[in-house]
């Protein structure tokens, strides 16, 4: 199904059809009662239903068969209805049938398309280039600052990737280059491209995202990695020092979105119904990133035992799961593998004459270099409203790929709840605490508690217990819905196990504790470009020699290490001094040796290549 929403129960309000989707005693049914029939169950074995609701349903002659029958009709009419609205109002408003795709990115492209498409996109389906842009792709970003805050202001910005959209976006004409030796100004650059980054260490707030084993967080120090030009060029001005190594350069395209937002923003500011807005504002989400689909999708099959034994040794296989002896539900990707088939000792020219049939055709769709740029120019604009609360005195608590929390009230120009890429108040907090991404819980100036915990029941944690986790103390009462799949039975239980939150649990900025309560953070700090040479550490670099340890750094309370740190100032200078005069040394016979080294292997290197690399 295409709608992705949320439940049905939710769905039939949203497109606020005729038939609602009703509450039913799922964990009643035992293998002993399947025929009851008697008092309604308690209001325990009912979801998402008030006390109020459930005085309105209760019954002395409640029959499990009959409501089972009655209750299964009623989600198959309520799901009828919600998908015939939809299409009706999608066919009037875009002239598209959502049938014709499986997903509403797929339909989304689908309406761009047909309609507002000008031949304008790159299309990148070679397999090394996507490889390398889908580095500087790196998506929604949720970061914890302060973990407690109070009288707070919760913004939303306005439909933030389709508003930064409307900026220039890579073009057709392209280049592979590589800049070995020479100092290049990235303002003359529009592309992707693989650098060298050395980030000021005394930031609180880093701009430039980088992965590890956790996930993306925004460190300070020195690295290297894959970016989009224009965010390079953000962190430059902002005292960050870049050397650019190699990368791809693209010509610039302008409006290539424009009419497609405009007019679809239109609908969703000025709906006739629910369904038209709710309609526009997921195909206004999804479009942008359809462009970053992988080049090579799976596919899911039952096969016997005969045609797996061939898959696996040509392709790619993703997951298997065997139904009995001679039936295997298998996902793999259907494009042939040199590697795998290599390692079979197998002619690949052969195979590949033979099985061409069966391979999957690349969507011609694919442009990675889009989804990139449109994720790096959000980040960029939130990072911008972030540098203006901390600069106008402000502080901020917690920040969502189009979301922030701050304790400084943005002044009127900033804030409109209608205009793309401006922001709107969505709460105003008395208390809050955020322990990390999605996991969360404030209470508004009306007094309503509102809170999430991701991957668990948010109903089943209390504020109390988010409170004790910034404290240090776990909580283990919490809830987490789970599916178990009978894959040869064709069953599915749902299921509620308690699981442990833990307090340590938030690993992408460095904890700083007070009396032993977390109270702020700060960037994580990182060396990872001239490892074989000890350098001075400043302080920030020694904390994060511990959390490569430990994964995270426990306790850093900067308060009580201040005086340590003056009695060993003076110590720390001196040996700065002696390291620093032999570094230099070191570093002058070594460049003069690299110098000859690369100028003989790398001139010849140095070339631009055509764009038909790109096709």
């Amino acid at each position: 199904m295409f709608i992705k929403y949320a439940s049905l129960y939710k769905l039939s309000r949203i497109f606020e059809v005729n038939t609602l989707k009703t509450s039913f005693p799922h964990t009643f049914p035992t293998q002993n009662n399947l025929f009851y029939r008697g008092v309604i169950p308690s209001i325990d074995h009912l979801k998402d239903i008030t006390i109020k609701q459930y005085r309105s349903i209760y019954s002395m002659d409640w029959s499990f068969k009959d409501e089972n029958i009655k209750y299964l009709k009623n989600d198959l009419n309520s799901l009828f209805e919600v998908i015939t609205k939809v299409n009706k109002q999608t066919f009037i408003d875009y002239d598209v049938n959502i049938t014709d795709r499986l997903t509403i990115s797929g339909i989304a492209l689908m309406i761009f398309l047909s309609k507002y498409y000008h031949n304008n996109i790159p299309n990148i389906n070679k397999t090394s280039i996507y490889r390398d842009i889908k580095q500087a792709y790196y998506g929604g970003i949720t970061e914890v600052y302060k973990p407690y805050g109070e009288n707070l202001y919760y913004y939303d910005v306005n439909s933030l990737y389709p508003y930064v959209a409307l900026q220039d976006m890579p073009g057709l004409k392209s280049n592979k280059e590589y800049f070995y030796n020479k100092n290049i100004a990235l303002n003359n650059l529009f592309g992707f491209y693989f650098c060298e980054i050395n980030a000021p260490l005394d930031s609180y707030l880093s701009l430039l995202p980088k992965r590890n084993r956790d996930g993306i967080y925004f460190p300070v120090g020195l690295w290297k990695g894959w970016y989009f030009s224009e965010q390079l060029k953000f962190a430059e001005i902002n005292g960050y020092k870049i050397k650019v190594i190699k990368g791809y350069s693209f010509s610039r395209q302008s409006n290539v979105f424009k009419d497609y937002i405009n007019k679809v923003y239109d609908i969703k500011n000025n709906p006739i119904n629910a369904t038209q807005k709710s309609m526009a504002k997921s195909l206004l989400n999804n479009l942008l990133g359809r462009f970053g689909i992988r080049l090579e999708k799976s596919v899911t099959k039952i096969i016997t035992q005969s045609i797996f034994d061939k898959i696996s040794i040509m392709n790619k296989v993703v997951s298997y799961k065997y139904l009995d002896d001679n039936k295997i539900l298998v996902s793999y990707i259907p494009k042939l593998d040199a590697d795998i088939i290599s390692s079979h000792n197998l002619d690949i020219i052969k195979l590949a004459n033979k099985y061409k049939q069966d391979e999957n055709i690349t969507f011609d769709g694919t442009s990675v270099a889009i989804s990139a740029a449109v994720t790096s120019y959000g980040t960029i604009h939130i990072s911008k409203i972030k540098k203006y609360k901390l600069n106008n005195g402000g502080d901020i608590f917690y920040s969502d790929t189009d979301s922030i929390v701050t304790n400084l009230k943005l002044p009127a120009d900033m804030v409109d709840s209608k205009e793309l890429g401006k922001l709107k108040l969505e709460h105003q907090i008395k208390k809050a605490i955020f322990i990390t991404g999605k996991t969360y819980c404030f209470v508004t100036q009306q007094s309503q508690f509102i809170n999430k915990a991701k991957g668990i029941k948010s109903s089943s944690i209390y504020y109390h217990e988010y409170l004790s986790l910034i404290d240090n103390v776990d909580v283990k009462t919490s809830l987490k819905t789970q599916s178990k799949i009978d894959w040869t039975k064709g069953f599915v239980k749902i299921v509620e196990n308690k699981v442990t939150l833990n307090s340590n649990s938030y690993k992408k900025r460095i904890k700083i504790y007070k009396e032993n309560r977390w109270v702020d953070t700060s960037p994580i700090c990182i060396n990872e470009i001239n490892t074989s040479i000890i350098l001075y550490t400043p302080k920030c670099l020694e904390l994060i020699n511990l959390e490569h340890t430990n994964n995270i750094v426990d306790k850093v309370d900067f308060k009580d290490k201040n005086n340590s740190d003056k009695n060993n100032s003076k110590k720390d200078f001196i040996t700065f001094i002696v390291f620093s005069g032999c570094i230099i040394l070191y570093l002058l016979s070594k460049l003069s040796h690299e110098v000859d080294e690369q100028e003989e292997s790398y001139n010849n290197d140095a070339q631009k290549v055509n764009s038909k690399d790109l096709e």
